[in-house]
């Protein structure tokens, strides 16, 4: 900075800077910028607020977490990248904070880590994960992977506001979906018992 500041006082008036209280400025103004920067993360902490430089690094693909999701659950990752893409682009529609739920979208699987081959999306072909379940067990894992994506957030992600509060959100709609899929197995499973003859013969 000092350095330019030199310049466009040699390119202004063609003589270098004789006041030194300018300089003395410069220092401190540089001290401050420098400090800035750790001092942004540490407000987040105190006060519970998220920055663009922190929403910035965790929507890198590259990160630890998002490469973990990416080599263990597959089909997950490539969900999450579907859905950020979306909601980009409704929220800047709307002139919402783009880039916060982004950020929230890329992350709101991250519990299928957990235990990836419990979802659909990750499944081998031909290959059921909850064929020898009850639809009561089902509905318990697949629920499970909110309260498991909180708990890795927790401990790999720097910041968890926007995680938290959109994991509720997920966890609302996750219980309604998945309430009503397994409503409808649980019913068609009680319907056949019904149906079964008793061990009289009468039906």
């Amino acid at each position: 900075m000092f350095i330019v500041f030199i310049a466009f006082r040699l390119l202004e008036s063609g003589k270098p800077v004789y006041d030194y209280i300018y300089v003395v400025y410069l220092f401190l103004n540089s001290m401050f910028i420098v400090a800035a920067y750790p001092l942004v993360f540490l407000l987040e902490k105190i006060f519970g607020l998220v920055s663009v430089s922190t929403l910035k690094d965790l929507s890198d693909t590259n990160n630890t977490l998002l490469q973990e999701l990416a080599r263990k659950a597959p089909g997950t990752f490539q969900h999450c990248l579907q859905v950020a893409n979306l909601s980009e682009r409704a929220v800047n529609a709307i002139h919402g904070n783009a880039r916060l739920v982004k950020v929230g979208a890329m992350y709101h699987d991250i519990g299928k880590l957990v235990n990836p081959q419990c979802f659909i999306e990750n499944q081998a072909p031909g290959i059921d994960y909850h064929k020898n379940l009850s639809p009561q067990e089902s509905a318990q894992l697949i629920i499970k992977h909110v309260s498991d994506g909180v708990e890795l957030a927790k401990k790999q992600m720097r910041s968890m506001i926007p995680y938290a509060d959109l994991m509720k959100i997920s966890e609302e709609e996750m219980q309604l979906l998945t309430g009503e899929n397994d409503y409808q197995k649980a019913a068609e499973l009680s319907r056949l018992q019904m149906a079964r003859p008793t061990s009289t013969g009468v039906w």
